[in-house]
């Protein structure tokens, strides 16, 4: 079980679902299943692929999310799921690595940007730049590291449920330390943004 609070709006159900794709997903699915929800918001924290500092507790949503470190190392680089043939939707859906994501009832100041979802957060920069450089995407969107987004709107994906993902960041992707009052004031600050979005 994951903790479920009743919000004070209407049919809102906020479920604590943990860290990590594994936690994410079962969450998701389970609430799916006992709620049947018109659409998911999932909210938390971030890092971000960029050195600016003015990037650090600033929110973005996602367009697109993606299964980051899913696939295979090999001597001439990194392998995904689609280049071994395999994917995480059923063939002949518009989905390999990609899940895409559903920002469009948010404010049009926050910021749009694209998740690399992976299960090992990079705490080097060696490590962040190998995930970084994986993927190309035209007109340079920002790019944030977390562990759920992919995995969260892949089940939705499935279920046919719009997903909308909006996180705050805590963190420079690579950092080797993220001081737990980081954590916890962006966490909190991703939360109210949410709940304070008119019409939530």
């Amino acid at each position: 079980d994951f903790p479920v609070f009743k919000s004070q709006k209407e049919n809102i159900r906020i479920v604590q679902t943990g860290a990590g794709i594994a936690n994410a997903s079962a969450a998701t699915a389970l609430a799916v299943v006992k709620y049947v929800p018109r659409r998911v918001f999932h909210t938390g924290i971030c890092g971000v692929y960029s050195e600016r500092t003015d990037h650090l507790l600033m929110p973005v949503a996602g367009t697109s999310a993606l299964f980051a470190d899913m696939g295979k190392d090999t001597d001439k680089g990194f392998l995904t799921l689609a280049q071994m043939g395999l994917s995480p939707a059923e063939s002949g859906t518009p989905l390999s690595e990609m899940v895409h994501l559903c920002p469009d009832n948010l404010p049009e100041h926050i910021v749009r940007g694209v998740f690399l979802t992976v299960s090992t957060c990079s705490g080097t920069r060696k490590t962040a730049e190998s995930y970084r450089s994986r993927f190309s995407f035209a007109g340079n969107p920002v790019l944030c590291e977390d562990m759920e987004a992919a995995a969260i709107g892949l089940v939705c994906f499935k279920a046919g449920i719009a997903c909308t993902v909006l996180k705050i960041v805590s963190n420079r992707c690579g950092d080797a330390v993220i001081l737990p009052k980081t954590i916890k004031e962006a966490a909190q600050k991703a939360q109210e943004t949410l709940l304070n979005i008119p019409a939530m």
